[in-house]
């Protein structure tokens, strides 16, 4: 299985789980020149940009994943997004958050910075 394919399945599978847990799926794979969010959802009064990681093991936790970079180029993109979207900075809370998906379970860690 080509890590791309194993990728688009994570995503379904992170979709699925969050139409679970009453989020309302905004975007999926929203691109800017500055990178991408892979998953832009609502729930009550929080926008999430969510970035999905398919973990198979090993020594790296996803978590780990979240450099300075990628913090900032998410930043960066959410921002577009509200402009694009003609949503007010202030309208929402904003949480930046991981999903990560391993053959055992689905972790959600919200508000990462």
């Amino acid at each position: 299985m080509s890590t791309v394919s194993i990728g688009k399945e994570g995503e379904q599978k992170a979709v699925g789980y969050l139409i679970e847990n009453n989020h309302q799926i905004l975007r999926k794979n929203y691109r800017k020149i500055t990178g991408e969010l892979d998953i832009v959802s609502l729930k009550n009064d929080t926008i999430y940009f969510i970035e999905v990681k398919n973990w198979l093991g090993g020594f790296v936790h996803p978590l780990e994943t979240f450099h300075k970079k990628k913090r900032n180029r998410m930043r960066m993109v959410a921002s577009y997004f509200f402009l694009e979207m003609n949503i007010p900075d202030d309208r929402y809370k904003v949480s930046f958050s991981l999903l990560s998906i391993s053959k055992e379970k689905i972790d959600f860690f919200q508000d990462l910075f």
